[in-house]
């Protein structure tokens, strides 16, 4: 027997408006979490890769840098963890060229380790590998405020104790933000339901 087309319409309406009250919690969390800023000290701060131009890090990945720099000099943590891949068009992964960068401002190479990755749950993979092996749980994670709640809950996935020192200096601003919480969201939302390998499959798949 055919469902009634009012019923079917019905139901569709009560399952779009679930996954859009869902969605909004989601969102209304990400920006809670992205004005965190709980810096205690910890183990290795892990700073999350992101554009480079030319040879140097963009003015995002900078601020983010920057952030990671102070973190440091302030003793929260004895080793600066740097991410990212060789993007496209690029000739330097975003972990080389943050590496230049910290040592360029004075940070001691020997406290610095870079591990590659295509996307935010391949570079914490890598991340989570050598901290199994030094021992290491508690990380202190720089990024944009509105990426925190995402790579907070890949991080716990994992197995790591992770703590938000958001970069406040982001040259993003407007409607980029605005865009990116959005997006955020409807990441989070999907990566807690289906998992953060399915989400990288995804990105995989369908970003390249």
């Amino acid at each position: 027997m055919l469902i009634p087309f009012k019923i079917a319409k019905k139901v569709v309406l009560i399952i779009l408006g679930i996954l859009l009250v869902y969605y909004i919690i989601t969102l209304f969390q990400v920006i809670m979490v992205s004005r965190l800023n709980n810096v205690v000290p910890a183990q290795a701060i892990v700073v999350m890769g992101s554009n480079v131009s030319g040879n140097s890090p963009g003015s995002d990945l900078s601020s983010r840098l920057d952030q990671a720099i102070y973190l440091y000099n302030q003793h929260m943590a004895p080793t600066i963890v740097v991410t990212g891949y060789e993007a496209p068009g690029t000739t330097i992964s975003e972990a080389q060229a943050s590496l230049n960068y910290l040592v360029s401002k004075g940070i001691n190479p020997a406290a610095i380790v870079q591990f590659g990755g295509d996307d935010s749950w391949q570079s914490l993979g890598l991340v989570n590998q050598w901290c199994q092996q030094k021992g290491i749980k508690e990380v202190l994670l720089v990024s944009d405020p509105f990426h925190m709640d995402r790579i907070g809950n890949m991080a716990s996935t994992l197995g790591l104790t992770p703590h938000y020192a958001p970069t406040r200096k982001s040259p993003l601003g407007g409607g980029a933000v605005v865009s990116e919480f959005a997006l955020e969201g409807g990441e989070v939302a999907v990566g807690r339901v289906f998992g953060w390998t399915f989400m990288d499959w995804l990105h995989t798949t369908f970003l390249g």
